[in-house]
Parts: C-alpha cells; sequence; structure tokens
C-alpha cells in the first residue's frame, strides 16, 4: 500500500473519532511529547524566555512551555475536525470581535492584507475567517514533506474556502496581486521567515527576522493592512480579534529601513496579541526563530 493510500484512510478515519476523545488523546500526546523530548523542550522554553512576562517569572515560563505542547496537539487535532460553514452557530462558536476593522478596509476596494502569527487557533480560525470575508482569500503556505501528506493537509483545509498556494511557487505571488486587485483578501503569517529573505529587526527584544513581504505586497497593490489573531478559550471555544494596523504603505517605502519601519507597527500589534496567550504562539516550535546572537 502506497503513502498516499495510507494518508488518505487516516484523514479518512480521524474525524470519525469522537471530538472530546480526540481532543483529550490530542493533549495527552503533548504533554508525553514534552516530558521525553528535551531538547524540543529546551527550544521552545529559550524562545518563550524572550517574552518579558515569562522570563520574569521562570514558574510561569516553565508552565507555558509545558502548554504549548498541549497547544501544537490541539492544532493539529483541529485539522480534522472542520467546521460546518453553513452551521448558523458558526459565528457563536468563533465569534470575532473587531469586525467593523475588516469591514472598514475591505469597502476601500483595494483588496486587504490580513497579517496574522502562528497560534494555536488557526485549523478553526480559518472557517470563521472566510464566514466574514465574502471574497476570495488565498494564503502562501510553506510545503513539507513528503508531499503527499502536504497535497492532503492541503486539501483538507482547502475545504474552509481559503485557497492554500506554496510560497515557493512564482505563480502564488501573482495569484495574490490578482487577489487583492478583485477585492479579495490575502493572510500572511510574519512570525517565521519560512522564505530566508527577511528583514532583521527586534521582536521582544531579541533579534529576529521577519517577512518583508507584506509591505512590499501592500506597497504594491494599494492594499490596507490589518491584523487577526485567534485564541483558543477551551477545547470547544475560540475567540479571534481583528485589529487595525495601517490603511496603506507608501510608494516610496523600498529601503531596508524604510521597510522595517513600516513593519514596526505590525510587530508591535503582534507581541501585545501573543503576550495574552503565549503558550498558544507554536511559532516557538521553530528552528531559528530568533538569531543566536540575541540569546
Amino acid at each position: 500500500m502506497n503513502k498516499t493510500k495510507l494518508y488518505s484512510i487516516g484523514f479518512a478515519l480521524l474525524p470519525r473519532i469522537p471530538r472530546n476523545v480526540r481532543y483529550v488523546f490530542a493533549a495527552v500526546v503533548g504533554y508525553i511529547i514534552w516530558a521525553i523530548s528535551p531538547a524540543l523542550r529546551n527550544k521552545v522554553r529559550a524562545n518563550l524566555a524572550h517574552i518579558p512576562e515569562l522570563a520574569k517569572h521562570p514558574q510561569k515560563l516553565n508552565t507555558a512551555t509545558r502548554n504549548a505542547f498541549t497547544q501544537l496537539m490541539l492544532n493539529y487535532a483541529d485539522l480534522f475536525a472542520p467546521l460546518d460553514l453553513n452551521n448558523p452557530e458558526l459565528a457563536k462558536r468563533f465569534p470575532i470581535l473587531n469586525k467593523d476593522v475588516l469591514d472598514t478596509a475591505l469597502a476601500a476596494q483595494k483588496g486587504v492584507i490580513l497579517v496574522t502569527f502562528h497560534h494555536s487557533a488557526f485549523e478553526q480560525a480559518k472557517y470563521a475567517l472566510r464566514q466574514l470575508c465574502d471574497c476570495p482569500i488565498v494564503t502562501p503556505v510553506e510545503p513539507f514533506a513528503p508531499a503527499e501528506a502536504f497535497l492532503l493537509v492541503n486539501g483538507e483545509r482547502a475545504r474552509s474556502g481559503i485557497q492554500f498556494l506554496p510560497f515557493n511557487d512564482p505563480e502564488t505571488l501573482r495569484a495574490m496581486l490578482k487577489t487583492l486587485r478583485i477585492g479579495g483578501a490575502v493572510l500572511l503569517a510574519i512570525d517565521r521567515d519560512i522564505g530566508g529573505n527577511g528583514i532583521e529587526t527586534e521582536l521582544f527584544n531579541g533579534k529576529a527576522n521577519i517577512p518583508a513581504g507584506v509591505i512590499h505586497l501592500a506597497r504594491t497593490s494599494g492594499a490596507p493592512i490589518v491584523l487577526m489573531r485567534g485564541l483558543r478559550k477551551n477545547f470547544f471555544s475560540y475567540e479571534g480579534r481583528i485589529v487595525s494596523v495601517t490603511q496603506s504603505v507608501a510608494p516610496q517605502t523600498k529601503s531596508p529601513e524604510a521597510v522595517r519601519q513600516a513593519l514596526q507597527p505590525i510587530i508591535q500589534c503582534m507581541e501585545k496579541e501573543i503576550s495574552l496567550a503565549p503558550e498558544q504562539w507554536v511559532a516557538v516550535f521553530a528552528d531559528h526563530l530568533f538569531q543566536v546572537d540575541s540569546q
């Protein structure tokens, strides 16, 4: 039996497991991984230690580190718990605060660039977002191996109505610009420099490379930028928030320093939102989130 067949069987069986059982199992698996993986545990702890509130309280830092593993696994469990887009209760299950900010941005008819970060409520948030935007939505994603699993995960995520495109495909940039031109939305996570061509700036008082594509895209398209985040309140309850960041990026924002300054209000908003629930910032599992000399 080939890998594609095996992955397909797994994707078909997992949704049949009751949601509460799946979540409890995911939480237990997260705890086990935390307990038996000292190298990974230390990496997560080191990344979280950049957040001032945690750095000042070692016990809070240790707790957040342990809970981060649970949050990561719960997010994976959510991948196999798609929300019904036709369910009138969806808005209650995942309410979005400050929806008027997004409505105002879309009303300019230049499209909107939604900036977010890797958070543990993402797999459910994508369904809530699709209900908010009655327009095309595209987002670039990082391909991963094996290719069979990547295609199946993307197919599962596409059920939300969002188009997920590999970030390293030249056609992806064209698709994003086209979506903005017709008044659609582009969703970008900027807390990881997966392309390796980000700009050095400060994140939680440490040096980090932040993708500058959001600024270049805004400058080229004229689309406004807003920040969106999701928050897992418990196993079955979520909340989203939309934050106004900037209405436009000036055409002359091209130099590294100009781009860095344009990123600052976005980064500051992102830091504030991450600090509300640092254990839900799943980017802390990534290598090289912060530069080594900032430790």
